[in-house]
Protein backbone atom coordinates (compact mmCIF):
# COMPACT_ATOMS: atom_id res chain seq x y z
CA UNK A 1 0.00 0.00 0.00
CA UNK A 2 1.46 3.92 -0.69
CA UNK A 3 1.79 6.21 1.67
CA UNK A 4 -0.55 8.07 -0.17
CA UNK A 5 -3.50 5.16 0.09
CA UNK A 6 -3.16 4.80 3.21
CA UNK A 7 -3.11 8.31 4.01
CA UNK A 8 -6.37 8.13 2.43
CA UNK A 9 -7.36 5.03 4.20
CA UNK A 10 -6.66 6.63 8.10
CA UNK A 11 -8.47 10.08 6.82
CA UNK A 12 -11.79 7.91 5.55
CA UNK A 13 -11.84 6.23 9.02
CA UNK A 14 -11.09 9.51 10.67
CA UNK A 15 -14.46 10.89 8.68
CA UNK A 16 -16.43 8.10 9.36
CA UNK A 17 -15.56 8.02 13.37
CA UNK A 18 -16.44 11.82 13.47
CA UNK A 19 -19.78 11.21 11.69
CA UNK A 20 -20.85 7.91 14.00
CA UNK A 21 -19.70 9.73 16.81
CA UNK A 22 -23.24 11.16 17.39
CA UNK A 23 -24.91 8.06 17.75
CA UNK A 24 -21.91 6.07 19.25
CA UNK A 25 -22.38 5.04 23.26
CA UNK A 26 -19.99 7.38 25.16
CA UNK A 27 -18.15 5.37 28.35
CA UNK A 28 -18.05 8.28 31.19
CA UNK A 29 -15.09 7.89 33.37
CA UNK A 30 -15.69 7.84 37.18
CA UNK A 31 -16.43 10.92 39.04
CA UNK A 32 -13.64 10.18 42.02
CA UNK A 33 -10.39 12.17 40.94
CA UNK A 34 -8.37 8.99 40.81
CA UNK A 35 -8.02 6.98 37.52
CA UNK A 36 -8.29 3.06 37.84
CA UNK A 37 -6.02 0.90 36.19
CA UNK A 38 -8.82 -0.18 33.15
CA UNK A 39 -11.56 2.00 31.83
CA UNK A 40 -14.75 0.06 32.24
CA UNK A 41 -16.00 -0.43 28.26
CA UNK A 42 -19.92 -1.40 28.16
CA UNK A 43 -20.29 -4.65 26.85
CA UNK A 44 -16.32 -5.72 26.37
CA UNK A 45 -17.51 -9.34 25.80
CA UNK A 46 -20.20 -8.70 23.50
CA UNK A 47 -22.04 -11.06 25.92
CA UNK A 48 -25.84 -8.97 26.15
CA UNK A 49 -28.01 -10.09 24.14
CA UNK A 50 -28.70 -8.12 21.33
CA UNK A 51 -32.70 -6.79 21.83
CA UNK A 52 -35.19 -7.21 18.78
CA UNK A 53 -34.69 -4.57 16.02
CA UNK A 54 -31.28 -3.71 17.20
CA UNK A 55 -28.44 -2.81 14.78
CA UNK A 56 -25.81 -3.02 17.08
CA UNK A 57 -24.31 -5.18 20.07
CA UNK A 58 -25.78 -3.29 23.04
CA UNK A 59 -22.94 -0.64 24.76
CA UNK A 60 -21.81 -0.53 20.89
CA UNK A 61 -22.33 1.95 17.67
CA UNK A 62 -22.30 0.28 14.26
CA UNK A 63 -22.09 2.43 11.06
CA UNK A 64 -20.86 1.95 7.54
CA UNK A 65 -19.83 4.38 4.78
CA UNK A 66 -23.16 5.06 3.74
CA UNK A 67 -25.88 1.95 4.25
CA UNK A 68 -25.96 0.07 7.32
CA UNK A 69 -27.79 -2.88 5.59
CA UNK A 70 -24.44 -3.49 3.19
CA UNK A 71 -23.23 -5.17 6.51
CA UNK A 72 -24.96 -8.01 9.01
CA UNK A 73 -23.81 -7.14 12.56
CA UNK A 74 -24.58 -10.81 14.67
CA UNK A 75 -23.68 -11.74 17.97
CA UNK A 76 -22.07 -15.50 17.36
CA UNK A 77 -21.89 -18.31 19.92
CA UNK A 78 -19.84 -19.88 17.77
CA UNK A 79 -16.28 -20.61 19.28
CA UNK A 80 -15.75 -17.34 20.54
CA UNK A 81 -12.40 -16.20 21.79
CA UNK A 82 -13.39 -15.89 25.46
CA UNK A 83 -17.23 -16.22 27.39
CA UNK A 84 -20.36 -17.60 25.45
CA UNK A 85 -20.43 -15.39 22.42
CA UNK A 86 -18.26 -13.09 20.01
CA UNK A 87 -19.33 -10.13 17.85
CA UNK A 88 -19.13 -10.63 13.79
CA UNK A 89 -19.33 -7.98 11.17
CA UNK A 90 -20.17 -9.35 7.27
CA UNK A 91 -20.30 -7.40 4.16
CA UNK A 92 -23.61 -8.26 2.12
CA UNK A 93 -23.47 -5.44 -0.10
CA UNK A 94 -21.06 -3.23 -1.84
CA UNK A 95 -19.94 -0.70 0.71
CA UNK A 96 -16.37 0.11 1.27
CA UNK A 97 -16.10 0.12 5.24
CA UNK A 98 -18.04 -0.26 8.53
CA UNK A 99 -17.49 0.13 12.14
CA UNK A 100 -17.94 -1.35 15.52
CA UNK A 101 -17.19 1.30 18.10
CA UNK A 102 -17.30 2.72 21.29
CA UNK A 103 -16.38 6.31 22.44
CA UNK A 104 -14.76 7.57 25.81
CA UNK A 105 -15.17 11.04 27.41
CA UNK A 106 -12.84 11.64 30.49
CA UNK A 107 -10.86 14.83 30.41
CA UNK A 108 -8.39 13.39 33.19
CA UNK A 109 -7.10 10.78 30.40
CA UNK A 110 -5.33 13.89 28.75
CA UNK A 111 -1.38 13.19 28.27
CA UNK A 112 -2.49 9.95 29.15
CA UNK A 113 -0.80 6.46 27.33
CA UNK A 114 -4.06 4.16 26.78
CA UNK A 115 -3.56 0.68 25.69
CA UNK A 116 -6.70 -0.57 23.41
CA UNK A 117 -6.84 -4.26 23.24
CA UNK A 118 -8.98 -6.52 21.06
CA UNK A 119 -9.26 -10.40 19.84
CA UNK A 120 -10.20 -10.20 16.20
CA UNK A 121 -10.73 -13.31 14.14
CA UNK A 122 -11.33 -12.85 10.22
CA UNK A 123 -12.51 -14.61 7.16
CA UNK A 124 -11.44 -13.97 3.88
CA UNK A 125 -11.14 -10.73 4.15
CA UNK A 126 -9.81 -9.06 0.95
CA UNK A 127 -8.65 -5.52 2.33
CA UNK A 128 -8.44 -5.71 5.91
CA UNK A 129 -10.08 -6.00 8.97
CA UNK A 130 -9.13 -5.09 12.90
CA UNK A 131 -9.17 -2.39 15.36
CA UNK A 132 -8.59 1.32 15.39
CA UNK A 133 -8.67 4.68 17.34
CA UNK A 134 -9.53 8.26 16.87
CA UNK A 135 -9.56 11.24 19.02
CA UNK A 136 -11.32 14.58 17.91
CA UNK A 137 -11.41 17.61 19.78
CA UNK A 138 -13.79 19.93 20.81
CA UNK A 139 -15.25 21.31 17.25
CA UNK A 140 -15.16 17.75 16.14
CA UNK A 141 -11.80 17.39 14.28
CA UNK A 142 -9.65 14.88 14.09
CA UNK A 143 -6.39 15.33 15.87
CA UNK A 144 -5.16 11.54 15.91
CA UNK A 145 -5.98 8.44 14.52
CA UNK A 146 -4.68 4.57 14.17
CA UNK A 147 -5.32 1.12 12.97
CA UNK A 148 -4.34 -2.00 12.97
CA UNK A 149 -5.54 -4.30 10.11
CA UNK A 150 -5.11 -8.14 8.85
CA UNK A 151 -6.32 -9.58 5.76
CA UNK A 152 -7.50 -13.24 4.30
CA UNK A 153 -8.47 -15.92 7.19
CA UNK A 154 -6.49 -15.45 10.28
CA UNK A 155 -7.28 -16.91 13.76
CA UNK A 156 -8.54 -15.34 16.78
CA UNK A 157 -5.15 -12.98 17.60
CA UNK A 158 -4.82 -10.51 20.01
CA UNK A 159 -4.47 -6.80 18.72
CA UNK A 160 -3.75 -4.05 20.16
CA UNK A 161 -2.74 -0.19 19.91
CA UNK A 162 -0.77 2.21 22.36
CA UNK A 163 -1.43 5.96 22.06
CA UNK A 164 -1.15 8.64 24.26
CA UNK A 165 -4.65 10.91 23.88
CA UNK A 166 -3.98 14.56 23.09
CA UNK A 167 -3.94 17.25 25.72
CA UNK A 168 -7.23 18.67 23.15
CA UNK A 169 -9.28 15.72 23.21
CA UNK A 170 -12.51 15.82 24.23
CA UNK A 171 -13.75 12.46 22.92
CA UNK A 172 -12.10 9.19 21.34
CA UNK A 173 -13.37 6.45 19.82
CA UNK A 174 -11.97 2.96 19.95
CA UNK A 175 -13.11 -0.09 18.23
CA UNK A 176 -13.09 -2.14 14.95
CA UNK A 177 -13.65 -1.53 11.19
CA UNK A 178 -14.02 -3.79 7.85
CA UNK A 179 -12.86 -2.90 5.29
CA UNK A 180 -14.02 -4.51 1.78
CA UNK A 181 -15.44 -7.88 1.33
CA UNK A 182 -15.20 -10.65 3.95
CA UNK A 183 -16.46 -11.29 7.61
CA UNK A 184 -14.22 -10.19 11.24
CA UNK A 185 -15.31 -11.83 14.84
CA UNK A 186 -14.35 -9.67 17.37
CA UNK A 187 -14.60 -10.10 21.57
CA UNK A 188 -12.84 -9.20 24.47
CA UNK A 189 -12.49 -5.78 24.53
CA UNK A 190 -10.25 -3.88 26.83
CA UNK A 191 -8.75 0.15 27.35
CA UNK A 192 -6.05 0.21 29.96
CA UNK A 193 -4.22 2.93 31.48
CA UNK A 194 -0.42 2.72 31.09
CA UNK A 195 0.74 5.59 32.33
CA UNK A 196 0.43 6.73 36.13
Amino acid sequence: MTERASRSGLLALAALALASCATAPVSKGPAVAELPREIALKNPGFETAMPANSSCAPGWGCSAHSDLSSFTFTLDATGPAEGAASFRVQRVKREPWALVLQAVEDARLRGKRLRFSLSVRTEDVAEGAGIFMVAQNAGGTSITHDKALLKGTTPWTRQSLEFVVPEATQIFEVGVTLEGPGRVWIDAARLEILSP
